[in-house]
């Protein structure tokens, strides 16, 4: 078993339910990415290895991200385009690299605005924009030890994995 990533754009219904949860998000619309901006930021990940399962335009299609060590960085991407509209590609996460996955979404958030990451474990919701550094918005869910060569990996190879600019 796994955990399951959900992610959404802040939408009004989503505003107001983090407004509930008394979770802090950014006042910056947000939206879907397109099939193009999802693709464009896996494939701006240095160091890493990207496999797609293609299933034509339109359809499901995955991408497994690797940095290739053992025990290292990697997760399972699953884009689904929304009736069948590459336009409007929803994405979610199985398993893997929590530091990663929030890397890919905030590289995504820098064109779409932000997302609201929720791992199927029970724990709060994650806001992923570009005003946190991938650090801090990860911090009440997972430790990182910024020495390890782990993080160093995703630090040099996911654009904004860093500290914030």
């Amino acid at each position: 078993m796994g955990i399951l990533y959900t992610v959404t754009p802040l939408d009004s219904e989503v505003r107001d339910w983090l407004r509930l949860q008394e979770i802090a998000f950014p006042a910056t619309s947000s939206r879907w990415p397109t099939r193009a901006e999802v693709r464009a930021v896996l494939e701006d990940l240095r160091g890493f290895k990207v496999e797609y399962t293609e299933n034509g335009p339109g359809h499901r299609w995955d991408a497994f991200l690797s940095d290739g060590e053992e025990d290292g960085n990697w997760t399972l991407l699953y884009a689904e385009p929304h009736d069948n509209n590459d336009d409007i590609t929803c994405v979610y996460f199985e398993k893997g690299e929590p530091t990663l996955i929030v890397a890919v979404l905030r590289a995504l958030a820098a064109v779409t605005g932000p997302f609201m990451l929720l791992p199927d474990i029970g724990c709060p919701p994650m806001v992923v924009s570009t005003s946190r550094s991938v650090p801090e918005i990860v911090a009440d869910h997972c430790t990182i030890d910024t020495t390890s060569r782990k993080w160093q990996t995703l630090l040099s190879g996911a654009r904004g994995a860093g500290p914030c600019q």
